[in-house]
């Protein structure tokens, strides 16, 4: 099976530059720290606490960006804890 590092899939990075686009250049390094921290979070607990503290800290300067998010941010979170689920089994079953 394919295995895809956290952080390194195609909808992540879709979803951060995307996010990006939508505030100026001046803070896209800090809130692009701040994505990295959802979409690297080791545990699900963990990448609800930095996707609501995202929420927290930019909904009502950047509420273009903070939309962008929010948009299916259940089912991209899912799918990244999916991979994790694989790449468990992967190691286990070897």
């Amino acid at each position: 099976m394919l295995s895809v590092k956290r952080g390194h899939n195609p909808t992540s990075t879709l979803k951060t530059a995307n996010v990006l686009n939508k505030v100026p250049k001046s803070m896209q390094p800090k809130i692009k720290n701040s994505l990295q921290d959802i979409w690297m979070a080791e545990s699900r607990e963990e990448a609800y606490s930095a996707y609501y503290f995202f929420i927290k800290n930019y909904e009502v300067k950047y509420a273009k960006a903070t939309r962008c998010l929010t948009k299916d941010m259940k089912g991209i979170l899912s799918m990244i804890f999916q991979q994790d689920i694989v790449r468990t089994l992967e190691r286990v079953t070897k």
